[in-house]
């Protein structure tokens, strides 16, 4: 189905216009001509609306190709009924527009198109183990003091101590850092996610420093948290606000089926497109015109 419009198209007799002389090509404005295709031209103002006076090579290359790919299709367009008396770059896109559509051009995509898609990106639907907590950290604290039973007294202490949940979560952290505050130790409480994203690129997760809390973590639900711990790093708990085990998401699956449908039918539209328009470069008369009126040497062709 994909190749359907792509085969009518380049099934039809077309002939190739020929190409009118410079000065009836001329454009009515005072921009001067860079491109001829098929007798259809393209000015510097188009070029530039594409890639602005000062542009790198590789940007004026890509909107030079897009200018080539736009007027070889309006010369396709210029007999249709529904595109003529439009202006050439107009009449190009629309043209690209109608026949390339995804989804249109996609409708009814074979079911092993689907699977081959999803078995070729099927890392896409994989989703690893993530672990979002808040650490609870806390320095050494006034000499003489069990700064993790006292941190630990008072987290029990807190409302919903056992399942803190997300409203109880501001008051547990507050009380953290006033029992460590009144114990002579700063405290911080941060937003860690792992294995994964990590939030502070700059700095080393304590459960990643601590393997052991790591899985303590893993066997915690949503709005547990860990008994208080102490060594050289100081006093540590964690509060797990949210968990997602490994899992891999299936083709049978709705959402998936949808997605791996719409990312397949972009590919194959694009590869289409880009099919036809080869084709059609291998009839054109492509000109390289002049970029300004007394430069030399008059023009080139590519052809």
């Amino acid at each position: 189905m994909r190749f359907l419009v792509l085969a009518l198209l380049l099934s039809c007799d077309r002939p190739v216009a020929p190409v009118v002389s410079r000065e009836a090509a001329a454009p009515a404005d005072d921009s001067p001509a860079v491109l001829e295709v098929n007798g259809l031209i393209a000015t510097r103002a188009d070029l530039e609306a594409r890639a602005p006076a000062g542009s790198d090579a590789a940007t004026t290359r890509q909107a030079h190709d897009e200018l080539i790919d736009l007027l070889l299709a309006a010369s396709e367009a210029r007999n249709l009924p529904p595109y003529k008396g439009l202006a050439p770059l107009v009449a190009g896109q629309r043209l690209l527009d109608d026949q390339f559509a995804p989804e249109r051009f996609c409708q009814g995509l074979p079911e092993g198109e689907l699977k081959a898609w999803y078995r070729a990106h099927r890392r896409r639907y994989v989703h690893p183990e993530r672990h979002a907590v808040a650490a609870l950290t806390a320095g050494a604290g006034s000499p003489g003091v069990d700064l993790a039973a006292a941190l630990e007294a008072a987290l029990v202490e807190a409302p919903d101590a056992e399942r803190v949940g997300s409203r109880a979560f501001e008051p547990l952290v507050a009380r953290w850092e006033s029992a460590a505050a009144a114990l002579g130790a700063s405290a911080t409480a941060e937003l860690w996610t792992f294995p994964g994203v990590v939030d502070h690129p700059e700095r080393t997760p304590p459960a990643r420093r601590h393997p052991e809390d790591t899985q303590a973590i893993v066997a915690l639900v949503e709005g547990q948290r860990t008994p208080v711990v102490f060594d050289d790093d100081g006093a540590r708990a964690y509060v797990k606000l949210d968990g997602r085990a490994a899992a891999r998401r299936e083709l049978r699956e709705p959402e998936v089926r949808d997605d791996v449908r719409r990312r397949a039918c972009a590919e194959h539209t694009v590869e289409a497109r880009q099919a036809w328009l080869a084709e059609l470069r291998k009839v054109a008369r492509i000109v390289a015109l002049t970029p300004a009126p007394h430069s030399a040497p008059s023009g080139s062709s590519t052809r």
